[in-house]
């Protein structure tokens, strides 16, 4: 269905409605309340415009300042990551030289990689958690976290479940001879150079990778940041040049109103008063003081136009008389 399109006379006279509706609101004031009602909406101008100007500069530099703190947890938890990982997997190879000279220290070690590999589970999936947040979908990121994710989680399970299914099937005996102490070695060793523990050594690299594109990611982070700051700049002097020039227009419009019916009663009364001439009234514009004014005037004026007429009137009678009495009397003359 298409929308019925309003008839501009329609519009053209909304528009007049609304703007005399307004003048008949301006014209019933009195010159306080003009004053009153002209400072108050300059300064509500002024004000309204300096904290809008400074609310949307701060809310794009606080979104800026979100990408850059999104950008150094991320790198933070990256390395925490990192440093889990690789403390896993040493204290995983420091089983191997312990169940030959210091099977006592067993026990110590296995409770060690059972801590470091809890860390690495929270860590990992705090990396998840990260990236499902609204704030790192809503950025454009180029590291490759998700697909890193995916890519070794399932490497990561499986060789944290192998290594404690072998510490839960070699628990700590201090009373092994040394051929058993060499199968529980070699049952290691192979473990440690087998296809999973290779695949878990490359998490490594690849993790580097990652933390070089969050670097890349942090500098252009820094780099929005700094043009935001500089955007809220522009925006909040913008803003207030602005609002100084609406509160000016108000206060010049303030102004006008209130002076021009008063030059316009003071015309009227000068030129009456040097011509003479009874013949102009003052416009009667507002129903404030200067209105008043402006009607005590015009009666004034009415007045004294119609005591001068009637002046006149008389002045022409009395002319018309003496002059009928002139001619009386000279007809008076002639006749003696």
């Amino acid at each position: 269905m298409q929308a019925k399109r309003i008839p501009h006379n329609l519009k053209n006279n909304f528009l007049r409605t609304r703007v005399s509706f307004l003048g008949k609101k301006i014209y019933n004031l009195n010159i306080g309340q003009k004053i009153c009602y002209g400072y108050v909406l300059s300064l509500s101008i002024a004000v309204v415009g300096i904290v809008g100007g400074i609310v949307i500069g701060d809310y794009h530099q606080k979104f800026a300042q979100q990408q850059r703190d999104d950008a150094y947890y991320e790198i933070n938890l990256l390395h925490r990551l990192q440093t889990a990982l690789l403390q896993t997997r040493t204290t995983q190879l420091q089983i191997i030289p312990l169940l030959t000279h210091k099977q006592e220290l067993l026990h110590q070690q296995y409770a060690d990689f059972s801590q470091d590999s809890a860390e690495v589970k929270r860590l990992w999936s705090e990396l998840n958690l990260h990236i499902t947040s609204k704030n790192y979908q809503q950025q454009v990121n180029i590291e490759g976290i998700p697909f890193f994710l995916k890519t070794y989680s399932s490497v990561i399970k499986r060789y944290i479940s192998q290594v404690e299914e072998l510490i839960n099937k070699n628990p700590v005996n201090l009373n092994l001879n040394s051929e058993e102490i060499e199968i529980r070695q070699e049952v290691w060793v192979e473990f440690s150079s087998s296809q999973l523990a290779l695949k878990y050594d490359v998490i490594d690299d690849q993790l580097n990778h990652v933390i070089s594109a969050s670097y890349e990611d942090e500098k252009r982070a820094n780099a929005a940041l700094i043009n935001a700051e500089k955007i809220r700049f522009r925006i909040v002097v913008s803003s207030i040049l602005l609002s100084v020039i609406l509160a000016a227009v108000v206060a010049s419009y303030t102004s006008r109103i209130l002076t021009e019916p008063i030059l316009a009663v003071t015309d009227v009364a000068r030129r009456t008063t040097e011509e003479l001439k009874f013949n102009r009234l003052a416009p009667v514009t507002t129903g404030d003081e200067v209105g008043v004014l402006a009607t005590s005037l015009n009666s004034l004026i009415q007045r004294l136009s119609q005591y001068t007429h009637e002046l006149e009137l008389a002045r022409q009678n009395l002319e018309s008389r003496v002059d009928e009495r002139t001619q009386e009397l000279s007809q008076a003359l002639e006749g003696v």
